[in-house]
């Protein structure tokens, strides 16, 4: 490094640092204990300002430039808390995790700036126009530990893969027809996080010889870990629709992954593709590359609402 380039850096870092930061208010756990902590750092990786975790379980703490990490918290706490907020006028956002069922789709965000939320929900776009619904995105220290290169189809150990509970019709279905698709690795465990299940950096290191990653409905969405982890290895993941539309189309946009309504549809799209090395090599660069962009523009948006939000 150049001594000039390394004095523009130093500059960087202090401009950065003399920013009043960016607090994540984890409201619920403890961000060690998250499955989304890696992942909402990337997201507000560039706000221009240091981003600080503050833990406050029991949800009393007042904060300027803070951003509000819900996680099924109990109600009445939380809208003392945001009533408090409301009163004394400090402006803060909400992320919203974990609310697969939509239990918490009916909050009062009241003065909120703005609310990330995961797993989309028609009603709640409709009638709140603050929120921001944004992909589940990779579990914890996903990317920990690895020092090698996300490889193209053809290096790949196996067509397609699977690791994890079975036991739901939708998974018990797209193992009988992925099965007659040859060249798989299939791991049963008894649960998501469960004791025999493969550990975050096995089961990455998977996906990253997989070319296929077929991803059934999780508990109650259609949305998983599963299907950005795919992305984020460079595997194509295979998502779910119903004749009523594809989930990922309304929280994605336009994308590349394959979609079917069922899962007897989906050995045909993988011959067909595995027939075509480079139709397969390039199906797999159009999802690799959408993701990419996809998390740019995510980046910009909260970017641009945390500007908005805390003005300096």
């Amino acid at each position: 490094m150049s001594y000039y380039l390394y004095l523009a850096s130093i500059f960087y870092l202090f401009g950065l640092w003399a920013k009043e930061p960016i607090k994540l208010i984890w409201l619920s756990q403890k961000p060690e204990h998250s499955w989304e902590d890696t992942w909402l750092h990337e997201l507000f990786e560039e706000c221009g300002a240091p981003i600080v975790d503050v833990v406050d379980l029991s949800m009393t703490k007042i904060e300027e430039r803070a951003v509000l990490v819900i996680s099924n918290p109990p109600l009445e706490k939380l809208t003392h808390l945001l009533t408090t907020y409301r009163l004394l006028n400090i402006p803060f956002g909400v992320i919203q995790l974990s609310d697969e069922e939509l239990h918490y789709s009916d909050i009062d965000y009241q003065s909120a700036s703005f609310i990330l939320k995961n797993y989309w929900c028609a009603s709640l776009e409709k009638r709140d126009k603050r929120v921001l619904f944004f992909p589940l995105g990779y579990k914890r220290n996903f990317w920990k530990g690895f020092h090698g290169v996300v490889k193209p189809a053809f290096q790949r150990a196996y067509n397609w893969s699977f690791a994890g509970n079975v036991a739901r019709p939708q998974r018990l279905k797209m193992a009988r027809h992925m099965g007659c698709i040859e060249g798989y690795f299939f791991y049963r465990a008894d649960g998501f996080n469960s004791q025999h299940a493969l550990n975050t950096a096995q089961y990455r290191d998977l996906l990253l010889e997989s070319t296929f990653s077929p991803c059934p409905i999780g508990n109650s969405s259609f949305d998983s870990f599963r299907v950005y982890e795919s992305l984020e290895a460079g595997s194509i993941p295979i998502v779910q629709s119903t004749h009523k539309g594809d989930y990922f189309t309304h929280l994605l946009g336009p994308h590349p992954l394959l979609v079917v309504e069922d899962w007897q549809e989906a050995p045909g799209l993988v011959r067909k593709l595995l027939e075509n090395p480079l139709q397969l090599e390039n199906k797999r660069l159009a999802c690799l590359s959408f993701w990419e962009k996809k998390k740019k523009e995510l980046k910009s948006t909260i970017k641009a609402l945390v500007d908005e939000t805390f003005k300096d």
